[in-house]
Order: C-alpha cells, then structure tokens, then sequence
C-alpha cells in the first residue's frame, strides 16, 4: 500500500513541476507577444487598427500576469523573469499573418492545457487563455486585405 501511495505523490510532484514548467514558458511567450503587438501597433495604417491592436497587446500582457500570479499561488515564489526577445517586425500585413498562426497555436495549446488539467484555477485560467487566444487568432484576419 505505502508503495502506490508513493507513486501517487511522486506523479503528482512531476505532474506539478511539468505545469511549472509550461507556466514559466507561458510568461515569456506572453510576454513577448505583448512586445510584438505593441511595435506591430506602430506600423498600423489606422488609428482604429492600432487601437485595436494595442488592445491585443494589453491582453497578452495580462494574460503574462495571470500565469505568474498562478506560478505564485502554486510555490509560494515569484516566477523566474522572462527572457525578452526584441520583434523584428518590417511589414504590417506580414506581421499580421505570422500573429494569426502564432494565436491559433496558442488557442490549441491552451485548449489541451485545459484538457489535461481538471482543478480550478489552473483549468480555468487555461481555458479562458484560450478563448482569448482564438478571438485575437479571429480578429486578425480582419487586418488582410
């Protein structure tokens, strides 16, 4: 008996160092998704274009925050800070396209995030991610002409 009991702790405490694991990744790629839109926001044809934009760009932020008040939540610590990446961004509509396959994927991340893990907050922090991630991955698509 005392040997399952071990197992059992022992998958729990590798299925929570996984989770940290993706948390900390998520606050870097949050991050620098927030970076992204904000110098995409720059190279917008419209103001109404921009304003939407820099709406993404708050989202993704927020979304940075979220993931680390979880990591905090679950250790008791403050995540590691994320590596930021400069974006490297020559041409709206192109940088439009790369955001539109970059949200769709993180839609589908998050939704098997949500998938694999059943215990509130952490699922429901996954699955509102994830609709976010598609409504952004959605809205896009309105900048191509």
């Amino acid at each position: 008996m005392e040997t399952n009991e071990h197992m059992r702790k022992h998958d729990e405490r590798c299925e929570t160092i996984g989770l940290l694991t993706k948390l900390e990744e998520y606050i870097t790629d949050e991050t620098n998704d927030s970076l992204y839109y904000y110098r995409l926001a720059e190279l917008a044809p419209e103001e109404e274009d921009r304003s939407i934009i820099l709406g993404f760009a708050r989202d993704e932020a927020m979304h940075a925050s979220n993931f680390k008040i979880l990591y905090r939540l679950l250790t008791g610590t403050v995540p590691p800070e994320p590596v930021v990446v400069e974006p490297q961004i020559e041409d709206f509509e192109e940088g439009v396209e790369r955001r539109i396959l970059a949200e769709s994927g993180d839609f589908r991340k998050y939704a098997m995030d949500y998938v694999e893990y059943h215990e509130p907050p952490v699922c429901d922090l996954f699955y509102l991610t994830s609709v976010a991630e598609g409504q952004h991955a959605m809205r896009l698509t309105l900048f191509l002409n």
